[in-house]
């Protein structure tokens, strides 16, 4: 028996699967095996065709108790077997039909109507696996658990929960959010955005405990009206893990490296930052030999199409390939500036995982990004901030951060030690026992 106690994670976002929480999971997974206590998890197997991320494998063996893997259903049963034929067959079918039959009016109503059905009938990736987890969490010695904590996105993990705790109701449930749910301001389609609030108000009023990791996204959820009056709730950030920087000086750069990681597409778009670099260079022509801009990850095709991507890509800006988190984290910690860009919207509920990371890779900071969490922390850090919609307000905040490193023998100064600690993965493991202690003492 370890010192503290057992706990069940349950998470369809787990290592090798190649999504942004799964490296969030592992994290806190280590800080609490750190702390003390014994961590099992109940997870899925990828399937075939997802990316993969082997980075993190030796990590988890090292402070996972034990991993069940779960591998889907060939077939899949009950009203799931309904909602596949008609997605993945009456669904085409119908778009084929409706784009020959109607493609010469300008509004395309019905292909509209088409994305609209595809949305409400939308099949989750993990919603083959819902029987299994629940009979794979169920064979699991609940009694022994100081706390089951279920891990958002894919939200569909709390369905499963709620199932559980109908069932076994003294098993002690947190529920852990990285985005919000119901009233998520990213989420345009309404059959989508109905879905996801009859799942919320059903599901998590049986949680015991609820943790969110932006203030902004847990009052979203207490609006809604889906905590129930017992529960306790928190914030807890996603925390970065010191052991998996390199433990060598940073590299020296030729020139001065500027490093976005991540998805960009959609409304999260680099174009306001391409006018910003375009202007910067014309206006400082020296500065387009001795900046170096790279976009690490995938980005959708038409973001690159712009006069001003055109005019910067190859010379300024360079896009770099998806890589393996951990050697994400190698890039992060060897650039001279790292930067994170956010969806333009009025306001914002998200705190992106990558940001911090990039906070424990202790490089200055340029977030575009609008008013919200991931703001407020880089400001209390002592990054730089433009706001995400403002060009000249970009322009300015570039020159800033580059004046500053530009020069440096030592980067570090900038940065709010105090406020950095907020995301330290040993001080988010005493966050989460201090729930977990909470919850246990009810």
């Amino acid at each position: 028996m370890s010192e503290l106690g057992k706990l069940l994670f349950v998470t369809y976002a787990f290592p090798p699967l190649h999504v942004a929480v799964a490296p969030c999971v592992t994290k806190v997974l280590a800080g609490l095996s750190r702390a003390g206590f014994s961590v099992d998890v109940v997870c899925v197997s990828a399937p075939g065709s997802a990316a993969l991320d082997e980075s993190l494998s030796d990590f988890v063996k090292q402070h996972a108790r034990s991993v069940v893997r779960l591998l889907p259903s060939t077939q899949p049963t009950g009203l799931a077997k309904y909602k596949y034929v008609f997605g993945h067959w009456l669904l085409p079918l119908i778009d084929r039909s409706m784009h020959k039959w109607f493609s010469r009016y300008p509004m395309e109503w019905a292909s509209s109507l088409y994305r609209g059905m595809q949305a409400a009938w939308a099949i989750d990736p993990m919603n083959s696996f819902q029987g299994q987890m629940f009979e794979a969490i169920c064979q699991q010695p609940l009694g022994e658990y100081s706390a089951i904590i279920s891990w958002s996105p894919y939200h569909s993990i709390n369905r499963v929960m709620a199932k559980v705790k109908r069932h076994h109701p003294g098993t002690p449930w947190i529920a852990q959010f990285s985005d919000p749910w119901a009233g998520n301001p990213l989420e345009t389609e309404w059959q989508a955005r109905l879905c996801a609030k009859r799942n919320e108000l059903r599901t998590v009023s049986r949680s015991d405990y609820i943790i969110h990791n932006s203030e902004r996204s847990l009052e979203l959820m207490k609006r809604n009206g889906s905590i129930s009056r017992k529960a306790s709730s928190r914030v807890i950030r996603h925390p970065f893990d010191e052991t998996l920087y390199p433990k060598r000086p940073k590299a020296r750069n030729n020139t001065i490296t500027l490093r976005h990681v991540g998805t960009l597409f959609g409304r999260r778009s680099p174009e306001l930052l391409f006018r910003a670099l375009k202007g910067i260079v014309e206006e400082r022509p020296e500065l387009r030999q001795r900046l170096r801009v790279e976009l690490i990850g995938s980005i959708e095709d038409k973001l690159m199409t712009t006069e001003a991507a055109k005019s910067l890509v190859n010379t300024v800006v360079h896009i770099v390939p998806p890589t393996d988190y951990v050697r994400s984290l190698e890039l992060m910690y060897d650039a001279d500036i790292n930067l994170l860009i956010e969806a333009n919207t009025d306001s914002n509920l998200f705190m992106p995982s990558k940001l911090s990371d990039y906070i424990g890779a202790s490089r200055p900071i340029l977030g575009l990004v609008p008013k919200g969490p991931a703001r407020d922390a880089i400001r209390n850090v002592g990054g730089w901030i433009a706001d995400a919609g403002d060009v000249r307000e970009i322009s300015s905040a570039l020159l800033q951060v580059i004046d500053y490193v530009n020069g440096r023998q030592d980067t570090n100064s900038w940065i709010c030690d105090r406020s950095r600690e907020e995301f330290n993965s040993a001080r988010v493991s005493d966050e989460y026992r201090a729930a977990i202690s909470e919850l246990m003492s009810k």
